[in-house]
């Protein structure tokens, strides 16, 4: 059966030597608000390392997460936009993960904590949202 953790590159040794993973999800590092802490300035190196590591040893890399609804977790830049420019901007962090990672990834966590908080769905008036960039995340990486 499938064996897998949360992980960053400091349990390393321990993921790929000791404990035997074949799958994994990073803990934080796909995440918006530390990707893109800064409009525009996205760190993609962390997640490719780790990516490239745990893809030397077959290890499935489930990713999380593209957006999240919960409005603490987003980038600080965000959390005063309505309507068209938070979509356009949730649109955009959506296009440039699956652009980047299309392929590489097994599986998404498209919108993380969906179901107790509502903060795409309050702030672009658009009940629908999340629905759209399921669909979204789906057209860039079909498989």
């Amino acid at each position: 059966f499938n064996k897998g953790a949360a992980v960053n590159l400091a349990y390393k040794d321990f993921i790929l030597n000791k404990a035997k993973y074949n799958w994994a999800v990073f803990e934080n590092d796909m995440k918006w608000k530390p990707m893109e802490k800064n409009k525009g300035t996205i760190k993609y190196s962390r997640v490719d390392t780790a990516l490239q590591v745990l893809q030397q040893h077959n290890i499935t890399v489930r990713g999380h997460a593209l957006l999240w609804d919960v409005e603490k977790t987003n980038p600080s830049w965000i959390l005063n936009l309505k309507g068209n420019a938070l979509k356009a901007e949730a649109d955009r962090r959506v296009k440039y993960m699956m652009d980047r990672y299309k392929g590489k990834i097994y599986e998404w966590d498209v919108m993380n904590e969906c179901l107790h908080q509502r903060f795409f769905e309050e702030n672009t008036n658009n009940l629908d949202i999340m629905e759209s960039y399921f669909r979204m995340a789906y057209q860039y990486d079909k498989k």
